[in-house]
């Protein structure tokens, strides 16, 4: 049987790209997906072989390369993805978020590599960056992201490899808690409340809907030829907002009182970690490659609080 492999199958993304991937792939094709602590073994969705792996130190990969002989492609979302952590242990960061073990698993195997980057490998400076703009992280979670897409580009000689720099990824909430605040959840708990609530009204992203990166995954994995031109790519959504943008916006697709929402400068708080203003991307070249029309927010944001 072939395979497609999913690293952080236990985080938000992972969980919702092996689920897809495993709905929609050929029923001969197995999906896997990794975890890295054993108690996050059960967020791993049902139907999909968990494997625990170290992807900081390899341990388990064994495990992974006896499961999957015939690896047809690797989507790796594992990360420590929560800029404060990275920045209170860069070393670590580094480790886990440059993939060298699994850049190793894809060119033994032969396997395609479809790898999540970030917008966080840019400055802040400037509105609307595409593929060519210049890299300069502010943070240690960009600086380790942008180190791995410059170590895939040089090492990974497997089939076809791909970074795709993700911004913010909002959809519903997932079958099995992640522990840790999703925006759009937590920004529909506040506007459906009775007291003010204060949003950044100087930072700048294009939120991505979740189902869209699940079709560009496998739009990736399924193509016979690979289609992409490029080593690295954008993957925002369509539209750029600030974070008091994207709360006014829930309100109103809520029908939420948003003249609770007060505009405020991401100066205003410590954080303990700088943070780019504006990191904003055009993304229009990955799904135009791929012939994907991108979610519209407010359509994006509708289908993610609907009731089942």
């Amino acid at each position: 049987m072939t395979h497609v492999l999913v690293t952080g199958a236990s985080g938000y993304l992972g969980q919702f790209v092996s689920k897809h991937l495993r709905d929609n792939l050929p029923k001969d094709v197995g999906v896997v997906g990794t975890f890295s602590r054993e108690t996050n073994s059960k967020l791993v969705p049902e139907g999909v072989e968990a494997i625990q792996v170290n992807l900081g130190t390899g341990v388990g990969i064994d495990d992974v390369r006896n499961a999957c002989p015939r690896l047809a492609a690797i989507v790796n979302c594992a990360a420590i993805s929560q800029p404060k952590a990275c920045e209170d242990d860069e070393p670590a960061a580094r480790a886990l978020n440059v993939p060298e073990h699994v850049v190793t698993l894809a060119n033994e195997l032969g396997a395609r590599l479809l790898h999540i980057s970030t917008d966080q490998v840019y400055d802040g400076t400037r509105a609307n960056s595409n593929e060519d703009a210049p890299c300069a992280p502010v943070n240690a979670y960009g600086r380790s992201k942008l180190a791995a897409e410059e170590y895939i580009t040089k090492n990974c000689n497997a089939s076809k490899a791909v970074s795709l720099r993700s911004s913010i990824i909002y959809g519903p909430e997932p079958a099995s808690p992640v522990g840790r605040t999703l925006f759009l959840q937590f920004v529909l708990k506040a506007v459906q409340g009775n007291e003010p609530f204060t949003f950044f009204g100087d930072e700048y992203r294009n939120p991505v809907y979740v189902k869209d990166i699940c079709r560009i995954v496998e739009s990736l994995v399924v193509a016979p030829e690979w289609p992409l031109s490029k080593p690295v790519y954008c993957m925002g959504g369509p539209e750029r907002l600030s974070r008091a943008d994207f709360a006014r916006r829930v309100a109103a697709v809520a029908g939420s009182n948003g003249e609770m929402i007060e505009e405020v400068s991401a100066s205003s708080v410590n954080r303990g970690v700088k943070s780019p203003a504006d990191i904003s991307m055009e993304s229009k070249l990955l799904f135009s490659e791929l012939g994907i029309t991108p979610t519209a927010f407010d359509d994006g944001v509708k289908a993610s609080i609907k009731k089942p």
